[in-house]
C-alpha cells in the first residue's frame, strides 16, 4: 500500500510539473481581442503553442518520409534478391505496396488537417 501511495504521489508531482507551462503560455494570449481575420492569422502564427505543433508536424513528416523511403528500398532489395521464389516476390511487392499506401494515407491525413484548420495551421 505504501508503494502505491508513493507511486501516486510521484505521478501527481510529475503531472503538476508538466502542467505548469501550459497556463503560463495561455496567460500570454495576444489573440484575446482580435477583430479581423488578418489579426487572428497573425496571432495564430506567433503563438508559441502553434510553433511547437509545427515543430512536431515537421518532425513527423520527416520520419514518415524516411520510413517510406526505407521500406521501398528494402522492398526493392528483397525483390532483387528473391530470384525465382514466388513467395519472396510476393512479400517484396507487398512491402512496396504497403509503403506506398502508407504514404498516400499520410498525405491525405495532412491535407485533411490543412482543410480542417482555418488558415492552414501547418504552413
Amino acid at each position: 500500500m505504501k508503494t502505491l501511495k508513493n507511486k501516486l504521489a510521484a505521478l501527481l508531482f510529475l503531472v503538476s510539473i508538466l502542467a505548469i507551462p501550459v497556463p503560463a503560455l495561455a496567460a500570454k494570449d495576444p489573440c484575446a481581442n482580435t477583430p479581423d481575420q488578418k489579426s487572428i492569422q497573425n496571432c495564430v502564427s506567433t503563438n508559441p503553442i502553434t510553433h511547437q505543433i509545427q515543430v512536431i508536424i515537421n518532425f513527423l513528416c520527416i520520419c514518415v518520409g524516411l520510413v517510406v523511403i526505407l521500406m521501398i528500398i528494402m522492398g526493392g532489395v528483397q525483390y532483387v534478391a528473391a530470384g525465382d521464389s514466388p513467395e519472396a516476390l510476393k512479400n517484396a511487392r507487398s512491402r512496396i505496396t504497403n509503403a506506398l499506401i502508407a504514404l498516400v494515407v499520410y498525405i491525405f491525413a495532412f491535407a485533411f488537417l490543412q482543410w480542417l484548420i482555418p488558415g492552414g495551421l501547418f504552413n
